[in-house]
């Protein structure tokens, strides 16, 4: 997943750049997963073309909007999904009813590779991740390889369906 999530982020980072680039053609293919068989991408990228913002829309999406959020920022979450589902993003939004901004779900830090429920994630001066569920949060910390906070140690993992 690691090499997928990579290769895609490169062809984004691609996708900002305005100059032309000769033709090229991007393959790449996961191994079995938990809930997959196989997992090929391929992105071809014709001579004499300036741009490839289009592979933004081709990596899948969850938004997640608080009921309870600031209208306004809910307002430009919902508008860039509803401009770019329009366009055939692989993307979906939720609107978890009556939560606030980073009041339910988990946060995710990079730095120190680990998950937390969001009450009780200590403060950072960088930026960290929100996950909606604790499954999520636990699948995330598998990927990047970190470790559980104490606090859900002693908490079973949720099945995965």
């Amino acid at each position: 997943m690691r090499l997928a999530s990579f290769t895609l982020l490169s062809l984004t980072v691609l996708g900002s750049m305005a100059m032309p680039l000769s033709a090229q053609t991007f393959d790449v293919s996961l191994p079995p997963g938990d809930n997959f068989d196989t997992a090929e991408f391929r992105l071809w990228h014709p001579e004499g073309v300036e741009l490839l913002r289009g592979i933004v829309v081709l990596v899948p999406g969850f938004f997640f909007i608080g009921g309870a959020d600031l209208e306004f920022r809910n307002d430009i979450i919902a508008g860039i999904f509803a401009i770019n589902r329009r366009a055939g993003a692989l993307w979906a939004l939720a609107v978890e009813p009556g939560v606030g901004h980073e009041v339910a779900g988990y946060i995710a830090d990079p730095k120190s590779m680990a998950i937390y429920p969001a009450a009780d994630s200590p403060q950072t001066a960088y930026p960290t991740s929100w996950l909606p569920t604790e499954t999520l949060a636990r699948a995330w910390l598998k990927l990047v390889g970190g470790e559980i906070s104490p606090r859900l140690q002693a908490t079973p993992a949720p099945r995965l369906r």
